[in-house]
């Protein structure tokens, strides 16, 4: 059967896609069920074709399955804990993505109209469903030994696209709150920007930011998820900046320094004693932070004027009372 009417031209661009999975297709019916996306049936109002929803559920467990095996086959003795962190890494939305990528997936999917002119071959989203979608199509075409191949060359290969130190440690979260902490800065926040996808497979965009400026955004299939993969990049963001260090004494900047860190004396007080100055939220004798923020300085101007506007009221209101 051809219910998908592959012609020449496209038979031909999937034998491209078989040479790069190293797999031949007995029925390529299914694997264009694996590329088509439900904006296709949808627009092109076809009732005897199937979208490739039901496939990316089964090659979630599949490829959950097969890798859980692979991993407890070259790691008898390690930690069931480990085990779970380093699949979880593997089956996450971002390494899913890569391999993706790698395929060249986007070139093959079958979307409607409006996905193609919104660039759907290169959202992750759709990637990532199409590149679950093809492990299904190898396993219902092959069956499960043709799959394990896949998977293993994919996941497990003489390089494999993955470091066990980061797959092992993906409590990015933590880190990047210690990394804020160096450079004296607040903690930070994470903030769900949207949910896209059916309620069964919602995808949950997050941003974090510190100081009101933004250091990243991503996806992922749990809001958990899609905040561990936030907080990696915004680490990467970070990585190249370093801890801030003591001020150093700068002539004629003393008075600047207790000024703008909100220990400088009022107007009239001069000469009155005052607590040692804290350093500046900048610092000097260190490179600018990325989230070195221009709004601490107004902040400490308005504490002086509305220090003036107080002493200001209290006179006029003694002068009214006489």
């Amino acid at each position: 059967m051809n219910l998908y009417e592959t012609d020449v031209e496209r038979r031909k661009l999937l034998s491209e896609l078989e040479s790069d999975v190293d797999y031949t297709f007995r029925d390529v019916d299914i694997l264009e069920r694996a590329l088509t996306h439900k904006s296709y049936i949808y627009e092109n109002h076809s009732k005897h074709l199937l979208d490739n929803e039901a496939m990316e559920f089964l090659g979630d467990a599949v490829l959950g399955f097969l890798s859980s095996a692979e991993l407890f086959v070259r790691h008898p003795s390690m930690r069931e804990g480990t085990l779970s962190k380093i699949k979880a890494f593997l089956v996450s939305s971002s390494s899913l993505y890569k391999r993706a990528l790698g395929l060249g997936l986007g070139r093959y999917l079958r979307l409607g109209y409006g996905e193609e002119k919104s660039g759907g071959r290169h959202k992750r989203a759709i990637l990532v469903d199409a590149f679950e979608a093809l492990v299904a199509a190898v396993y219902l075409d092959g069956g499960i030994e043709a799959a394990e191949v896949f998977v293993r060359r994919e996941f497990f290969g003489v390089a494999p696209m993955f470091d066990m130190e980061e797959a092992t440690y993906t409590d990015y979260k933590s880190t990047l709150q210690e990394r804020l902490h160096l450079l004296r800065q607040p903690e930070p926040r994470y903030r769900t920007i949207g949910e896209v996808g059916p309620d069964h497979r919602k995808t949950f965009i997050v941003e974090v930011n510190a100081q009101r400026v933004v250091l990243a955004r991503a996806e992922g299939r749990t809001k958990k998820e899609a905040q561990q993969e936030v907080a990696r990049l915004a680490l990467e963001t970070l990585k190249n900046w370093p801890a801030p260090v003591e001020p150093i004494e700068v002539p004629g900047k003393d008075r600047l320094r207790r000024s703008l860190s909100g220990n400088g004396n009022p107007p009239g007080a001069a000469g009155r004693k005052s607590a040692a100055p804290r350093p500046s939220p900048v610092g000097y004798g260190r490179a600018p932070s990325p989230l070195d923020s221009p709004l601490w300085v107004p902040a400490a101007i308005e504490r002086r004027r509305s220090l003036r506007r107080q002493v200001m009221m209290h006179r006029a209101f003694s002068h009214g009372r006489r």
